[in-house]
């Protein structure tokens, strides 16, 4: 499939869009343990392809509603931890049981934002819950119904792969 380089521009300013929605707003908790109540699901998140140790893996929660996925301000709950080469792993309290979908990155150079090439696109790795792809039409990045998993009581374990 050939991309024209509208296509890429397009690609471009919506993981701009992406990458301005992560840095946005709030205090970030801090490590990798589950700070929440003890009766509060949890959701850990592995992420097993980080390239090196560098800098911290960010991770965004969004809640069930499909129009504030990646939204300025929509956020639950905002969580970054040491990078570890190899895999990282975290844990994030959720506000209860329901239906979530996660963005992460790793900010290697320790800025707090993802590093973008001259085309807007990423240099540093990124990905989402269930390992949703980036939408390639219109492009941009993936439809919440794709990053989105429901939680109950239970401890809920998810992999996500970094995109390099």
């Amino acid at each position: 499939m050939i991309v024209s380089s509208p296509s890429i521009r397009g690609l471009a300013l919506l993981l701009a869009l992406f990458v301005s929605v992560l840095q946005s707003g709030g205090a970030a908790a801090e490590g990798p343990g589950c700070e929440g109540a003890p009766d509060m699901p949890e959701a850990r998140i592995m992420v097993p392809n980080v390239r090196s140790g560098n800098g911290q893996i960010v991770a965004v929660v969004y809640g069930a509603v499909p129009e504030e996925f990646l939204q300025s301000g929509k956020r639950l709950a905002r969580k970054r931890v040491p990078a570890r080469e190899g895999e990282t792993t975290l844990c994030l309290p959720l506000p209860g049981p329901g239906i979530y979908a996660i963005a992460i990155y790793h900010d290697e150079n320790g800025d707090r934002r993802l590093n973008r090439n001259l085309f807007g696109l990423p240099t540093e790795g990124y990905g989402f819950s269930n390992d949703a792809a980036p939408s390639l039409v219109p492009p941009g990045p993936p439809r919440h119904e794709d990053a989105s998993f429901r939680i109950d009581g239970a401890p809920r374990t998810l992999r996500i792969t970094l995109r390099y």
